[in-house]
C-alpha cells in the first residue's frame, strides 16, 4: 500500500506469486517423511506415505523386520481376497440353485394347472377324462360336526363370502 498527498491509502494491483501443490497449502515435511520424498517435490504421494507407515523405527530405511511387516500385510490381503472370492463363488452357486428351484416350481404349477379345468356348470373336472374331480364339504375338511354351532357359523361365513 502507498499513501498519496491526501492521506488516503490506495491498493496496488500487482499479482503475488503463490506456490501450489496437489495437497493444498505448502507444508514442511518432517525429517522422517522427507527421506521418502522422491524428487524433493515437497509432499508425499500414496506410495511414499505407505513406506512411511512401514518405517517403524523412523530411520528412513526399510530394514528386514519392516520388510517382514510388509510381507505379513500382503499375505493378509491375499487371504482376504481369497475369502472374498470364495464367498462370491458360494453366492453365485446359491443364486443358481434358487433360480433352478424357482423354475422348477413354476414348471410344476403350470403342469398341475393343465390337469384340471372348470366346466360350464362350475364343476372342477379332469382335463383328460372330463370326470368331475372328487370334492368334499368344507366341514369335513376341518372335522367339524355339521350340527355344531362352530360348523354352522363357519359355513354361514363361507356362504356370505
Amino acid at each position: 500500500m502507498s499513501s498519496n498527498g491526501n492521506n488516503a491509502e490506495t491498493m496496488i494491483d500487482e499479482p503475488m506469486p503463490v506456490k501450489v501443490s496437489p495437497t493444498g497449502p505448502s507444508k514442511r515435511l518432517s525429517v522422517r517423511s522427507s527421506k521418502f520424498d522422491r524428487g524433493n517435490k515437497g509432499f508425499l504421494d500414496d506410495e511414499e506415505q505407505l513406506l512411511v507407515k512401514y518405517d517403524a523405527n523412523g530411520d528412513g530405511k526399510i530394514d528386514a523386520a519392516e520388510l517382514f511387516s510388509i510381507a505379513e500385510d500382503l499375505h493378509k490381503e491375499k487371504q482376504k481376497k481369497k475369502g472374498l472370492k470364495k464367498g462370491l463363488g458360494l453366492s453365485l452357486v446359491a443364486i443358481m440353485l434358487l433360480l433352478t428351484m424357482s423354475f422348477g416350481l413354476v414348471w410344476a404349477v403350470v403342469a398341475l394347472t393343465k390337469e384340471v379345468a372348470v366346466d360350464s356348470h362350475g364343476h372342477l373336472v379332469d382335463s383328460h377324462t372330463g370326470n368331475v374331480v372328487e370334492t368334499r364339504p368344507e366341514a369335513s375338511l376341518i372335522h367339524l360336526k355339521a350340527d355344531s354351532g362352530v360348523a354352522r357359523r363357519f359355513l354361514m361365513r363361507k356362504l356370505q363370502d
